[in-house]
């Protein structure tokens, strides 16, 4: 797997709108805007079975820039059928036992490594003024986004980004995707992109949050979404590109 060092804190020009910070009663978690009304995060960000102490109903609020909260009217995430290409699972829901009643390894690798921690939410307004990020669907148009995008970043609302909490931020990540080519980048992590960093690395807040990229025609793209991390001294980090759930997303936008 491709692990790389993470760059500097980009400046306030290279922070798009369009990157939020999606809250439930208990949670901080990033988002992006896809569409006016419509929101790609962290399926564990929003999951009551994976957030601690749930309330019956889980209210989920979403804010862009300077825009007021808007509520989440639904939310989406993939099937929990390990089987299928697209599928969720949160880590306790992943320990599956064998006969013997010891944890099925194979089922247990396969979480591990093709999880889809991802949802959809669809807003109950249109954010206003904000221009929604392009999804990126396919390998080939993240190999070519990573090839000739003018910058890229790593964007959360981490609670220890600059010490401000539910603030969005952004790494740098140019230096990092110019040290290996984009195609040998994608292909030898899987459809991930590990990240590694102290003061400036992964920290709880930024799940759900974009890598994207900024090119020439003044759009941003978004090519990835962060879903864990480990709590070690380099704060490893680990964010699913989008094309890995394509026809998922594609299918739930639609709806």
């Amino acid at each position: 797997h491709v692990s790389a060092m993470m760059g500097n804190y980009v400046n306030k020009d290279k922070l798009p709108k369009s990157v939020c910070i999606v809250k439930t009663h208990n949670n901080l978690c990033t988002g992006t805007l896809i569409a006016n009304d419509i929101i790609i995060t962290a399926a564990h960000c929003v999951d009551k079975n994976h957030i601690k102490k749930p309330k019956k109903k889980l209210p989920i609020y979403v804010s862009c820039k300077k825009n007021r909260s808007i509520r989440a009217m639904t939310m989406t995430y993939p099937t929990t059928d390990l089987t299928q290409s697209s599928s969720y699972h949160t880590k306790d829901q992943a320990l599956i036992l064998d006969d013997q009643g010891q944890p099925n390894q194979s089922l247990r690798r396969k979480w591990k490594y093709n999880n889809s921690d991802i949802a959809v939410l669809k807003l109950s307004k249109p954010v206003q003024k904000i221009t929604p990020q392009e999804l990126i669907v396919t390998e080939e148009a993240a190999v070519d986004i990573l090839t000739t995008a003018i910058f890229c970043g790593l964007y959360g609302a981490g609670q220890n980004n600059r010490e401000e909490v539910g603030t969005i931020n952004g790494i740098d990540y140019n230096d990092v995707k110019s040290n290996l080519l984009p195609d040998q980048f994608l292909r030898s992590s899987g459809g991930y992109f590990f990240t590694n960093g102290k003061s400036q690395g992964i920290r709880p807040g930024d799940s759900g949050g974009p890598l994207s990229c900024l090119l020439a025609d003044g759009k941003w793209y978004l090519l990835s979404i962060h879903q864990n991390l480990a709590p070690t001294n380099n704060w490893k980090g680990r964010s699913r590109a989008t094309f890995k759930d394509e026809l998922w997303i594609l299918d739930t936008i639609q709806d």
